[in-house]
């Protein structure tokens, strides 16, 4: 957990965002549906071609910028930049296989617990090297209160909770929503103005998130019956 999102970090200081946030959260969810159908827990439908597609044809839209990268980075930089990015998108689908058994073997919230404990150390030893900068416009207590309940402890717990309930792959289809989210929140208070691109792509985007779930309701109804 800690090492996918500094790679994905890392990746953001070589090449800016889009690139990194691409790869980072497009390729998770091809990988885990490969695993999945390697290991016969998936099989080939059209709605999970569908799904997949629309679902990552949106979030290419609306993360995607013109000229947000490229100029002016050397040849190193890019090639640092690509492979820390792959390295992210591996290390978030190892974890999303992974996740989904600790929630289902512990529960949700002291899987997310744990996970989160051991996040904050991780990279708490970060600053042993690089000293912490916080804006100035709140008190560093604020910050930190912040980042580790809402963006980490409450959204892991979320997170879990998704992975008792959904496979692999719609888990880290769903978590797509993130990036319409960041582009979302900036328009509303920021004032950063959505291209029409950026709408389309995040409907697309929730389409496909839809059309999976429907799919992973059909397959679990069988199931329920089974067990009724």
């Amino acid at each position: 957990m800690a090492l996918y999102v500094l790679c994905w970090f890392l990746a953001i200081a070589r090449l800016g965002a889009a690139v990194p946030t691409l790869i980072a959260l497009c390729l998770p969810p091809v990988l885990v549906t490969l695993w999945g159908l390697l290991r016969g827990r998936e099989r080939i439908d059209r709605p999970l071609i569908a799904g997949l597609a629309a679902a990552l044809l949106g979030t290419v839209m609306v993360v995607a910028r013109h000229g947000d990268a490229g100029g002016g980075v050397s040849m190193a930089a890019q090639v640092e930049g690509v492979l820390l990015s792959l390295a992210s998108a591996l290390l978030y689908a190892g974890f999303t296989l992974v996740n989904g058994r600790l929630s289902l073997a512990l529960g949700a919230g002291p899987a997310a617990a744990g996970l989160t404990v051991v996040a904050a150390a991780v990279m708490g030893l970060t600053a042993v090297y690089v000293p912490l900068a916080w804006p100035t416009e709140l008190p560093p207590e604020a910050w930190l209160l912040y980042l580790g309940l809402v963006t980490a402890a409450l959204a892991l717990l979320a997170f879990n909770w998704g992975a008792r309930r959904l496979t692999p792959t719609s888990l880290t289809v769903a978590t797509l929503v993130e990036p319409l989210t960041a582009v979302l929140l900036a328009a509303w208070l920021l004032g950063q103005a959505m291209q029409a691109a950026q709408w389309l792509g995040g409907l697309l985007m929730l389409a496909g998130i839809a059309v999976l779930g429907h799919r992973e309701a059909r397959r679990a109804a069988p199931e329920g019956a089974d067990a009724a």
